[in-house]
């Protein structure tokens, strides 16, 4: 899963509060043989390495047990040495299939020091696990790939759900090859692979197979593991590096996952078992509705607090998604509004980012990582754009079957690409589990029966999907950017409908605490920081006239289109908007969007400041200042209303709220209204 999408906004706010103030650099590992989180690892490493970022003293050091992690048995009569002051190797030996940890320092154990002034390196955890033995064979741990390697396969590593069927299996060398024989193995135990052509050389670096891959299998398959090696460079005949591809197709059960009794909430009730599948495909479209709202705040010893915040909607009234090989490739978005405020950081107040002129069109193309957004209609403005390549919730779930109560332990490659979204050091711990609560049917409402019921003119309808409701388990620490230590606990629900393939709700609450951090203030005394606060995040996925993988649609009786009420001046509408309540027109002018707009347009001629206020959106009646509202009289000079009031577009605002969009006579957009307390107000200052 990439998640980023849910801190990548939040995150960039804090770091730029905490670069200035960040604690004395201590000396931090910044690499280690093996990685840490490696899966895989050859049992006959006999060395373990850890780098640091500056120069350490090289006569003392502080290795730790982690928790129930197997520490490595150490060899030989000295096996801790330092090979330069930045460098510690660890002579060991390990056992195949065995989950190891050690830790570099700790809170109470500070061997590791700087070389300059003695300051305790940073706390680091390496966990890795070695492979089993029939892979083991002759594969050897480079600290980095040297030579010819593999540098792209398809499917890719760690891929998941394939179809089963035939498939051309690729591998991609970062140089030309010698077109001769290939090295592949697969485990003893099997599954092997069933080869149903020859193979060949696409050109001097790509190799294909074509295969029958069988259903419900997990593949594992070792190139170059074994003597002889057979995949050779053309120039000098180097092996190519050893290399593990992992892969699965539909109905594999998940790699890792554990079992349990069936949920709390259903006693005595037997299993229900469930075969997830992710199956997008193009046709049926839906409305997605995503919101997040950070507080927080940084408190600090001599009695200063500063806030920390923002608040991201987004309404996309459309989302179409094609697939390749049963996982989604590519998703065009239909997006009508986009709302961002965030605490600006001198004055302590909201500040809104600019707000979309008009509905945007993008394209997601899921093939490259990250993934990569274009613009097909309209500007969209960039942090939507680095929103969008990062929104799915897809890669937490699991593939294959799943039952009521069970427990499922995410992909490595997934807990670390969420951590890595708050954890800017790498050196943390992050740990994600989901259950599975319930499986069953859920009735799930048409995007558009709200607006029918207000309106009339539709007949709203009920869907039935079979959804997998999963509980989400979330904890996490490490250290942010700008060097904020954090620890986070979350946890949240997940509803999956089955058979489209479709997440229709996720919902995380999160609750952050930022570890004390100690430096100095501007004159030079002792500064504590501390601080945290919670984040949260809603998504929800409204269907529009669905037809794919429901159990069953239930249409409400139809709703009679209202009769509009007789004005002098009619509403010109692109879709109807709702008329005002008997008698209300009179006693209130901001009743209709047109009503608002003329009114607002008379107290602007008249200079009228504070009434003025009153008619827009709370968070920017800061900005109708005397400067603005005489900039504004001088444009109104050479307009007439007539010019500002071209029509009247409702859109579907976040949640429940009713906008709609004014356009001028000359095609472009006046400003956005939004119904609040019986009036329509702007939510931009129009007139500037």
């Amino acid at each position: 899963m990439n998640v980023r999408t849910m801190v990548s906004v939040w995150i960039i706010v804090l770091s730029t509060w905490m670069s200035g103030i960040a604690a004395e650099s201590a000396p931090k590992v910044v690499n280690t043989v093996p990685a840490t989180e490696a899966t895989g690892v050859h049992p006959g490493l006999e060395q373990i390495v850890i780098t640091f970022d500056t120069p350490i003293k090289m006569n003392s050091h502080s290795l730790v047990v982690l928790g129930d992690l197997k520490f490595p048995d150490l060899a030989g009569d000295e096996p801790i040495s330092f090979p330069d002051n930045k460098t510690c190797a660890i002579k060991v030996k390990l056992q195949p299939n065995t989950a190891y940890g050690l830790g570099v320092n700790s809170k109470t154990r500070t061997g590791f020091k700087s070389a300059e002034d003695g300051t305790p390196a940073e706390p680091f955890e390496l966990r890795f696990k070695t492979t089993t033995a029939e892979l083991a064979g002759a594969i050897r741990v480079p600290v980095e790939p040297q030579g010819p390697h593999v540098v792209k396969t398809d499917p890719p590593n760690g891929a998941t759900d394939l179809e089963a069927g035939t498939f051309d299996l690729t591998i991609v060398f970062n140089e030309p090859m010698n077109k001769g024989q290939a090295s592949i193995v697969t485990p003893p135990d099997g599954p092997r692979l069933q080869p149903i052509g020859q193979p060949r050389w696409e050109d001097a670096r790509t190799f294909v197979a074509p295969v029958m891959l069988e259903a419900a299998h997990n593949y594992r398959l070792g190139i170059n593991v074994l003597e002889p090696k057979r995949f050779i460079s053309a120039g000098d005949e180097t092996p190519a590096e050893p290399f593990e591809l992992k892969f699965s197709t539909r109905g594999a059960p998940p790699v890792g996952a554990e079992t349990s009794a069936p949920s709390p909430e259903a006693p005595g009730r037997p299993l229900e078992y469930a075969r997830l599948r992710y199956d997008y495909r193009k046709g049926d479209t839906g409305r997605v509705i995503r919101k997040a709202i950070l507080d927080m705040k940084l408190d600090f010893s001599n009695g200063q607090s500063i806030p920390l915040g923002n608040k991201m909607g987004l309404n996309c009234i459309e989302e179409i998604l094609a697939v390749e090989n049963g996982r989604p490739v590519e998703i065009r978005k239909l997006i009508s509004e986009y709302l961002m405020i965030q605490i600006d950081q001198e004055t302590g107040q909201p500040v809104a980012a600019p707000k979309l002129d008009e509905p945007v069109a993008v394209i997601v193309n899921l093939r490259s990582e990250p993934a990569d957004v274009n613009a097909e209609h309209g500007r969209p403005p960039q942090e939507l754009m680095e929103l969008l390549a990062q929104d799915s919730f897809v890669d937490l779930l699991p593939a294959g079957p799943v039952k009521v109560g069970q427990k499922c332990n995410l992909p490595a490659e997934t807990v670390e690409d969420i951590k890595q979204a708050f954890d800017s050091s790498g050196t943390g711990r992050c740990d994600i589990k989901l259950l599975v609560k319930r499986i069953g049917p859920q009735e799930v409402e048409d995007a558009r029966n709200e607006m029918y019921r207000a309106q009339g003119g539709g007949t709203p309808a009920t869907y039935i999907f079979e959804v997998v409701e999963f509980a989400l388990d979330w904890k996490q620490e490490g250290v942010m950017e700008g060097g904020a230590p954090f620890t986070m606990e979350a946890d949240g629900k997940i509803v999956f409908a089955i058979e489209p393939g479709i997440i229709l709700s996720s919902d995380v609450d999160a609750r952050i605490t930022l570890q004390p951090i100690q430096t100095q203030d501007e004159n030079g005394q002792p500064l504590t920081i501390t601080g945290g606060g919670t984040y949260s995040v809603r998504n929800s996925f409204e269907p529009i006239a669905w037809t794919r993988g429901i159990k069953g649609k239930g249409d409400k009786a139809a709703v009679e289109p209202a009769t509009p009420r007789t004005e002098a001046k009619p509403e010109v509408t692109a879709k109807p908007v709702p008329p005002a309540e008997e008698g209300l027109v009179a006693q209130n002018p901001m009743s209709t969007p047109r009503g608002a707009i003329g009114y607002q347009f008379g107290l602007l001629k008249q200079g009228n400041i504070e009434a003025l206020k009153e008619c827009f959106a709370e968070d920017i009646r800061e900005r109708i200042t005397p400067e603005a509202v005489k900039t504004g009289q001088r444009n109104a000079e050479s307009v007439t209303l007539d010019d500002l009031l071209g029509e009247v577009i409702e859109s579907e605002g976040l949640g429940a709220a009713r906008m709609v969009r004014i356009k001028m006579k000359n095609g472009r957009t006046l400003t956005t209204l939004v119904f609040t307390d019986g009036k329509w107000l702007a939510e931009t200052v129009w007139f500037n």
